[in-house]
């Protein structure tokens, strides 16, 4: 239901080659691209679809919901929607600007029990900055 194997490409600046010839608009399409590929992946389904997608970010909910770091951060992503619910806060973690950091967060968390300094103080850095 939710891959911690997996890893984002969408942001990684090495998806492009120096001899690619593309503008910033068609770099951005296959960005666009990755991203959709990515959620897909991370949530183990083959085509987008809101119900398989939401079930999965119910099962995170429950799995997660006791960690105060992404709380606060979900909470806060929440808050810019004038929300207070954690759930919600945690389907905007996987929007575009946040995905990539908090996968990994999520995945270390779902993996170890707990998350890295470093990486929740990333995720924090780019939810507490907008």
């Amino acid at each position: 239901m939710y891959n911690t194997k997996y890893e984002c490409r969408y942001h990684l600046d090495n998806i492009f080659l120096d001899t690619d010839e593309l503008d910033d608009c068609a770099k951005q399409y296959v960005r666009d691209t990755l991203y959709r590929e990515d959620l897909l992946n991370i949530f183990c389904v083959k085509e987008y679809n809101d119900e398989e997608i939401n079930q999965g970010i119910k099962y995170l909910y429950k799995k997660v919901r006791q960690n105060q770091d992404l709380k606060e951060c979900s909470l806060k992503l929440a808050s810019k929607y004038l929300n207070d619910d954690f759930e919600i806060g945690l389907m905007i973690l996987f929007s575009y600007d946040y995905m990539n950091l908090s996968h990994i967060c999520i995945c270390e968390f779902l993996e170890n029990g707990k998350i890295s300094e470093e990486n929740i103080t990333n995720l924090r850095s780019v939810v507490f900055q907008q």
